[in-house]
């Protein structure tokens, strides 16, 4: 996870993402030199996550920080204002075992009013299958779904 100035959803981020039907290896999250709560909800997790505070470099950066601070085999990548669904990571386990070539696992996602927890309208998530976006890569775009 990277984080910047999210401090009023971060809470609920890493708990979706510690709570899940299987563990995760670890929860990575970089701070990207936040200003408001974000550093004292970090603080209150203590060494439930791996936090990495850097100074305000961008997401692109962030990213990259964290990824290097993953040591598992398999990374799962959320936006600090977002939530996990509570199985993403057995999903993620049984679709690498599944198809052990996988590279790259995108998956659909859902729309939800962040107080009621309801649905509301989401696009359309791509056709289930294996999808080769090298070209797409290639030319600096990351597709929707990703």
């Amino acid at each position: 996870m990277t984080n910047y100035n999210y401090g009023r959803y971060l809470r609920e981020a890493l708990d979706s993402a510690l709570n899940q039907t299987v563990a995760a290896h670890e929860v990575v999250l970089v701070d990207d030199g936040s200003t408001d709560e974000s550093r004292d909800v970090l603080e209150s997790y203590g060494d439930q996550i791996v936090t990495v505070l850097t100074e305000n470099r961008g997401y692109a950066a962030a990213l990259d920080t964290a990824l290097t601070h993953c040591s598992g085999e398999v990374v799962a990548m959320l936006d600090a204002d977002d939530l996990m669904a509570p199985n993403r990571v057995e999903s993620l386990i049984e679709i690498y075992e599944t198809i052990p070539d996988a590279q790259w696992v995108f998956h659909g996602l859902d729309h939800i009013d962040r107080e009621t927890r309801e649905p509301l309208e989401s696009p359309p998530s791509p056709a289930p299958g294996f999808h080769d976006e090298r070209r797409s890569f290639h030319w600096g775009r990351i597709p929707l779904n990703a």
